[in-house]
């Protein structure tokens, strides 16, 4: 390679470069209009915001849409049941056919680029073993909610690829959800994602005693240690994860190890460059890349 092919080819990657950190700037300048206009109670930071953005980005839906009808919740996406259904719709392969009655829907959903079909079925009775009929929105408007179980229930058995793994937020009480305590500040939220013990917690294991008493009787406070606290490394990677399952648990990282975030991007001559602007891959390798770094700073 001459030594001008090879200056026109750092020119085009440094405007690459530029052009990502400009996209990034002004999705990130989006996210926090978005955040910082309160309509959407369930954002709690412009992190949330863009991450959602992402999501919404990735899946062809507008942004102001995904931000009115998708949550994320304990790292499971839950959306309204007409988004989940427009998604299907949109990739132009779906029939759908319905029956209606009083207290009944029985859908025939029909994957045309496959012909596969798949019926459902949703009745009163049905409802009732599920528990679902306790809920108002139920009560007030059973043949919609009967035909948002019909939808849910065929896309995702036609169309796991656009659609596995989501929630309807009709089913939230169903969702598994680990119980996890409100920490008091964002200092507790850090500690609690590292999997530190509050101050007042002995480790797994240990006897708790009064300040300055080591538990032997007349040792005086000599040879005294303080709990230590153990970091966790961030989950594995999972193949299931999608690249704003990627993006969000990075920025969770970020703002957990900002120091060794910056020395690990640097290192991979990443920094400045937004997120939404790598493939799968490249946040994969960002992501293991920090997760070894956590590690290695807490063996």
């Amino acid at each position: 390679m001459s030594d001008e092919t090879a200056l026109v080819k750092g020119d085009a990657i440094t405007l690459q470069r530029r052009a990502a950190q400009d996209r990034f700037a002004v999705e990130m300048g989006q996210a926090k209009v978005i955040y910082e206009s309160g309509m959407f109670p369930d954002l709690k930071s412009p992190q949330q915001a863009y991450v959602k953005g992402l999501f919404a980005r990735e899946h062809e839906i507008p942004v102001l849409t995904a931000m009115r009808q998708l949550y994320f919740v304990q790292g499971k996406v839950a959306l309204e049941a007409d988004l989940m259904k427009g998604m299907v719709v949109r990739t132009g392969t779906a029939r759908f056919e319905y029956e209606m009655g009083e207290g009944f829907c029985n859908l025939l959903a029909t994957r045309t680029d496959s012909g596969d079909s798949y019926p459902a079925k949703w009745n009163r009775e049905r409802a009732a073993r599920a528990g679902l009929d306790r809920k108002d929105n139920w009560k007030k408007y059973e043949a919609e909610m009967l035909r948002h179980a019909c939808d849910r229930e065929a896309c995702r058995a036609l169309w796991p690829d656009v659609v596995g793994g989501m929630y309807t937020t009709d089913e939230l009480d169903s969702i598994p959800l680990a119980v996890v305590d409100e920490p008091e500040s964002r200092t507790e939220a850090i500690k609690a994602a590292l999997g530190v013990p509050p101050e007042d917690t002995p480790p797994d294991g240990a006897v708790a005693h009064p300040p300055g008493d080591t538990g032997d009787e007349g040792a005086g406070t000599e040879g005294h240690k303080e709990p230590q606290a153990v970091v966790q490394s961030p989950a594995p990677f999972s193949p299931d994860w999608s690249k704003a399952d990627l993006s969000g648990r990075i920025i969770e990282i970020q703002d957990a190890h900002t120091a060794l975030y910056d020395e690990v991007v640097a290192a991979l001559g990443v920094e400045g460059i937004g997120l939404a602007s790598f493939r799968k891959d490249e946040l994969r390798e960002l992501y293991e890349a920090l997760t070894d770094a956590i590690d290695a700073e807490g063996a």
